[in-house]
């Protein structure tokens, strides 16, 4: 029980007089004082803590939130249902979506029907792997996919999946990281072309050879052939 503020006003006024002449309810109630003082010592070093404990993730979301909101790359979390929780600013310069707009979308207002399927096929691997038990709990999946932008234009952009979980290591949503690609998508399709083309010209390059070695070899049969009805043309007579 709390000690009150009479009783330790006595236990003073008693040493006073007494001389430290204390008595077993004195020593008791002394005890009590202690146990008190160190209860309100304690609650106090847990309140500072909390303080604390509250401050450090204080700043850590702010560390955290300004990493996700300056990072040129866009930053989004999907639950488990495969619905929008998060989406960092970077989708107004990646997609042209504010942060509101482009909570509300599903994924089907996001990806291109190919990509679409692509996702979900990767999420359902994934989801069985998991079940398997046997599967990395920090794995990473690259994809390379189509997203449509607010005018209607599309964008390749490469993802990083990864999945969230909680303290139990339960699953509780999904991680992703996209980054625009699309110039190098356009290089890659400018190379691919080039490519096509110089394999087109060594292909012609190869007829034009053969051709020409045909040619030589069917000359000189011409040649022979010719030579030959020369020489028959000498024997015969002018009219026949």
């Amino acid at each position: 029980p709390l000690i009150s503020r009479d009783e330790v006003i006595g236990v003073l006024h008693f040493r006073s007089k007494k001389q430290n002449a204390y008595t077993e309810q004195d020593l008791r109630l002394a005890e009590r004082i202690g146990m008190q003082i160190a209860g309100a010592i304690a609650n106090a070093q847990m309140f500072n803590d909390l303080i604390r404990t509250e401050k450090f993730l204080r700043v850590s979301e702010e560390k955290y939130r300004l990493i996700a909101e300056n990072t040129a790359d866009l930053i989004s979390v999907l639950d488990m249902n495969l619905r929008f929780t998060y989406v960092s600013p970077a989708t107004m310069r990646l997609r042209g979506f504010t942060v509101e707009e482009a909570m509300g979308q599903s994924l089907e207002q996001v990806l291109t029907p190919v990509s679409m399927q692509l996702g979900l096929t990767v999420f359902e691997e994934e989801m069985q792997l998991e079940a398997s038990g046997t599967a990395e709990p920090d794995r990473t999946r690259i994809l390379e996919l189509e997203e449509y932008k607010k005018d209607g234009s599309i964008i390749w952009v490469e993802v990083s999946l990864s999945f969230l979980r909680d303290k139990d290591r339960k699953l509780v949503g999904i991680l992703i990281v996209s980054r625009d690609i699309s110039e190098r998508k356009r290089v890659e399709e400018e190379k691919q072309i080039l490519q096509e083309r110089l394999q087109h010209a060594d292909k012609m390059e190869a007829i034009g050879t053969l051709a020409g070695g045909i040619a030589h070899d069917f000359n000189n049969l011409l040649m022979g052939i010719q030579g030959h009805a020369s020489l028959t043309l000498l024997d015969l007579d002018p009219s026949h």
